[in-house]
């Protein structure tokens, strides 16, 4: 028996289902011990997709040896530290790129 996000439900075999679901039919047949759908595999599967958006989305502090900077000050200290403009330098570049989308206001407007 299936409960479909409308609300009905519906009898669907589970072989059919596989194909569209395939981690869910694998978490059921894991819990009720039911042999044949790949169980292991699409498990296994599952975790290593996880594994990999999870390492996607943790904060980076460094891209290949060069220290990324969350703040436009913590960005500005760095170029006090290296004695350079080099972040300056893109973060008005990137300005400059992106102020043709916007429209600038009088401050009384």
């Amino acid at each position: 028996m299936v409960k479909w996000k409308d609300g009905c439900e519906s009898w669907k075999l589970l072989k059919d289902l596989k194909e569209c679901y395939p981690v869910n039919v694998a978490d059921y047949a894991e819990d009720n011990n039911e042999a044949g759908f790949g169980v292991p595999f699409t498990l296994k599967k599952k975790n290593r997709i996880l594994k990999a958006v999870k390492s996607r989305i943790v904060d980076k502090t460094s891209k290949y040896g060069v220290k990324l900077p969350k703040t436009v000050k913590k960005t500005l200290n760095l170029d006090k530290i290296n004695d350079n403009t080099l972040w300056a330098d893109a973060i008005s570049k990137e300005m400059k790129n992106v102020s043709v989308a916007f429209d600038f206001l009088d401050p009384n407007a």
